[in-house]
């Protein structure tokens, strides 16, 4: 779990600084100031440490404890983050959530270079049959609805205030309510750029084929 919240960090501090190595007190740092980062470090703890209760005395203490960590980042995720994860859901390091809070996160699996804007669900009422697999370098905007058991390929892009419902190809850039795919493949990392303005944008893959992540900063 160490590693994969240090990746979080990593990722987050390359967006906002793209071409600088981050040293050791950086991605302290922005781990401790950066709430999409404290978000993630919750989810990431639930998952690993909800469990049934063990069987056997000596099994007790320890799960006690893991059970009182999990309370506290459950109450931090809906009142600091205004927001509400899906317990079972797995997240691939190097995943950034935005600091504005406001999430309904319930998905099947989320890929390395994921960024979910403010104000967006992914997987209404975090049920089963309506959870989405998000793949690698997925831009989600903010103000978006995303669910149904559908699969978002890599290197998509979903733009802000869309609703989408229906699975997205890898490389597909999509907007609107309900949601349509306004470029099939290719180089669109200036839009990226546009509508979420961040630098880091441009260095977004061309295309599908690569898997490095690429994500928005909050």
């Amino acid at each position: 779990m160490a590693a994969a919240l240090v990746e979080d960090a990593r990722q987050l501090c390359a967006l906002r600084s793209p071409g600088k190595h981050a040293s050791g007190l950086a991605l302290l740092r922005t781990g401790l100031c950066s709430r999409g980062v404290r978000l993630l470090a919750c989810q990431r703890l639930i998952h690993r440490w909800e469990r049934p209760r063990p069987h056997g005395v000596h099994r007790l203490l320890p799960f006690v404890a893991a059970k009182v960590l999990v309370v506290m980042a459950r109450r931090y995720v809906r009142i600091a983050g205004k927001s509400e994860f899906a317990p079972g859901m797995p997240l691939a390091p190097g995943v950034v959530f935005a600091d504005g809070g406001h999430l309904v996160v319930g998905a099947r699996a989320v890929g390395a270079g994921t960024f979910i804007g403010e104000r967006t669900t992914v997987g209404m009422n975090l049920t089963e049959d309506q959870r989405p697999s998000i793949g690698r370098n997925v831009w989600i905007g903010s103000h978006c609805v995303v669910y149904g058991d559908i699969t978002i390929g890599d290197g998509a892009t979903i733009l802000p205030r869309s609703v989408l419902t229906r699975s997205v190809p890898a490389g597909a850039v999509v907007e609107g309510n309900p949601a349509r795919i306004r470029v099939e493949a290719g180089d669109h990392r200036d839009l990226r750029l546009q509508h979420f303005g961040f630098a880091a944008a441009a260095a977004a893959p061309e295309g599908p084929a690569r898997a490095e992540p690429a994500a928005g900063a909050p």
